[in-house]
């Protein structure tokens, strides 16, 4: 499966992440780059709920990436339907136009043109090692009316602090950020199906 992988409301004019351009690989302690294993405990079941067809798949598999480099996939669906994500050779300019939104402390850039269906997308934050990204790559498991990349943020945020990527408190920050994000929506679509108009009388006419 190609790899890469995050996102904004509109359409992007970007290649699919089979472009995204290999680079030498640059003089980074492997240490920093993680373990395909290392990545695989960073999530459970309960953790990829969000993003299943209501199924639960056993835990994270190892999928060594390109070069070897540390990857994983988590089966979201029956199928061939899977969440990936691993380290890739790459950097911010090379992704071009491709919108940009916050992860953390730092940028997921959506690859994938349409805002619904599979999600493709890489993330960089500046403990990133040099010369590296994060890419992810999510199936749709069914869900074909959300924005997979966008859905996907608090899969990224853990696969990013297991990576020692971004710091515990980073990490807790960007969750407290959404949870609030999530109940403003919630708030608003709350406040919108109490609206009522008042009641009308109709007296027939004689």
């Amino acid at each position: 499966m190609a790899m890469v992988a995050a996102a904004c409301a509109a359409p992007v004019e970007q290649p699919g992440p089979s472009h995204l351009p290999a680079m030498t690989t640059a003089a980074v302690d492997p240490v920093a780059l993680g373990r395909s294993e290392q990545l695989c405990g960073a999530m459970t079941s309960t953790d990829l709920e969000a993003l299943s067809d209501g199924g639960r798949y056993g835990p994270g598999q190892p999928d060594v990436g390109r070069h070897g480099l540390p990857a994983c996939r988590w089966r979201i669906a029956r199928g061939s339907e899977f969440l990936r994500i691993g380290v890739i050779e790459g950097d911010v300019a090379s992704v071009g136009r491709a919108p940009g939104y916050r992860v953390g402390d730092g940028t997921g850039y959506q690859l994938s043109s349409a805002n619904t269906g599979p999600c493709d997308a890489v993330v960089s934050v500046p403990r990133t090692p040099p010369g590296f990204l994060m890419a992810v790559h999510v199936d749709t498991a069914g869900d074909t009316t959300t924005n997979r990349c966008r859905k996907a943020l608090p899969q990224k945020l853990k696969a990013l602090q297991r990576l020692q990527w971004i710091t515990d408190e980073t990490m807790a920050g960007a969750l407290r950020e959404l949870a609030n994000a999530m109940q403003s929506l919630e708030d608003a679509t709350e406040r919108a199906n109490r609206h009522t108009f008042p009641d009308v009388t109709i007296t027939p006419s004689r």
